[in-house]
């Protein structure tokens, strides 16, 4: 049981396969010769997404959830949530499941006491008081495990083997062993994307995902956006912008202040200097297109223009997870959020680049409330600028040449900001500034403010 959003869905990918690998061995060790029945607990959003595992065989079948958090007041209040609920755990107690294991907060843990199923494993952190027969003590926003690690710490403590392949204890499972955070995907599934939409087969093709479903915060600047398909447009990348249908104003808005191209520069005057090297020549290549699919596409559709993509840009978003199943080079823009935890599950050999600015105040997201500035403004995206998404989609494509920094500061050290020195535009060092006092306020520790580009699998 994971309720939740799209990439919730996908940082779930590893849990399962170790739960069916665990129960295959139970009952291969024991000689019964018996196959243990995986149903998962999934939102109208997830199913597509978890679907490909019943293709796969790694469970057998999904049951929606429909009702939405009932911890949360304003579905709680509706009637018929509370009749949908009665219904799916109605079906729950019906099929007389043995072990139910919670990898996302409360309501698992109640719907799985409900449901009469006698075997109950989760987070005690994340479960109401006396709901699990099998807890894991980790705590999600502190111990800086990944969300994907979490769920596969709540599979081990239900189905536990004391054996080498288990990590000591306390020490965090790896997601990506074997490969197991790896979206399923058919081999026509990208071609048949870009026939559907119109993008043309041959040239680079670039995804830029720049919504957010649940807070303002992690939403990077639209003018930024807009600068950042220019150049690649002009650079001769198709440049596809993808979105739910809250996503369609947004889209259109990004394609509205897309600026012209900038001037040709003809190969023999290229020099090399860094902006050179990030925004390179443009007369060697054929201006490209830019395709606003927001509100467009299934989950399924999504699924194959991302598998399409030559790079994908994002924020902290369900496309983000899916493009790293998936094995797309990725930049992933983090405000609010710490990477750590929720960013880009990667091995070695990623190509993935992670931006942020480090403030007094980030990260500052955690369960309790959207991912909304409390301070009113969100600096952490302003000071991510165009120019270090660029050079980072250079990198991961394999464009940067070797003189291009793999860390870029968009900012000096907190204290220079504070103190406003050249560079930094008094506004910002006026936030900066009321973002260290807010940090001091509530407690934190004083941080060091700069932007830097982490390289996954690094």
């Amino acid at each position: 049981m994971r309720f939740g959003l799209l990439g919730d869905a996908v940082l779930l990918l590893p849990a399962l396969r170790d739960l069916r690998n665990r129960l295959d061995r139970t009952h291969r060790e024991a000689g019964t010769g018996a196959r243990a029945t995986i149903d998962v607990l999934v939102t109208p959003l997830q199913r597509p997404v978890l679907a490909r595992l019943v293709a796969e065989g790694v469970i057998d079948g999904l049951i929606d959830w429909t009702a939405g958090d009932l911890t949360e007041l304003h579905r709680a209040r509706h009637a018929q949530a509370w009749r949908d609920a009665t219904a799916t755990v109605r079906t729950l107690r019906d099929r007389r499941y043995d072990l139910a294991v919670s990898c996302y907060g409360r309501l698992a843990s109640a719907v799985a006491v409900l449901a009469g199923i006698p075997q109950r494993a989760g987070l005690v952190s994340e479960a109401f008081r006396g709901t699990l027969t099998h807890g894991a003590p980790s705590h999600r926003y502190t111990s800086k495990w990944h969300e994907a690690a979490h769920s596969l710490e709540a599979v081990r403590v239900a189905l536990p083997f004391a054996d080498d392949r288990e990590p000591p204890p306390g020490m965090a499972p790896d997601p990506t062993a074997g490969g197991r955070h790896r979206l399923p995907l058919r081999p026509d599934e990208a071609d048949a994307a870009r026939a559907r939409f119109g993008i043309p087969a041959l040239g680079r093709l670039v995804v830029l995902h720049p919504g957010a479903t649940n807070g303002s915060a992690k939403r990077w600047p639209v003018a930024s956006w807009a600068m950042v398909a220019s150049r690649l447009v002009a650079q001769g990348a198709s440049v596809v912008i993808v979105g739910g249908p809250e996503d369609r104003a947004l889209g259109a808005e990004i394609v509205t202040r897309m600026p012209p191209p900038p001037p040709t520069v003809a190969p023999d005057h290229v020099g090399t200097s860094y902006e050179t090297s990030v925004f390179p020549p443009f007369s060697a290549r054929p201006v490209g297109a830019v395709h606003d699919l927001t509100g467009r596409t299934t989950i399924d559709d999504l699924v194959g223009v991302l598998a399409a993509a030559d790079a994908v840009i994002t924020g902290d978003s369900g496309p983000l997870h899916l493009a790293i199943a998936l094995d797309r080079p990725v930049v992933a823009i983090h405000g609010p959020t710490d990477p750590d935890i929720c960013g880009p599950v990667t091995g070695a050999g990623a190509r993935v680049v992670t931006l942020g600015v480090e403030l007094p105040c980030r990260p500052c997201y955690s369960l309790a409330r959207m991912a909304d500035c409390p301070l009113g403004h969100a600096i952490c995206q302003d000071l991510v600028t165009p120019r270090d998404v660029l050079a980072a989609v250079a990198q991961v494509t394999g464009d940067a040449p070797a003189s291009v920094p793999a860390k870029r500061p968009s900012a000096p050290k907190t204290s220079a900001v504070a103190g406003g020195e050249v560079g930094i535009p008094p506004h910002i060092a006026a936030l900066v500034r009321e973002a260290q006092a807010h940090r001091h306020d509530h407690g934190h520790d004083d941080d060091h403010g700069h932007a830097a580009a982490r390289n996954g699998g690094a």
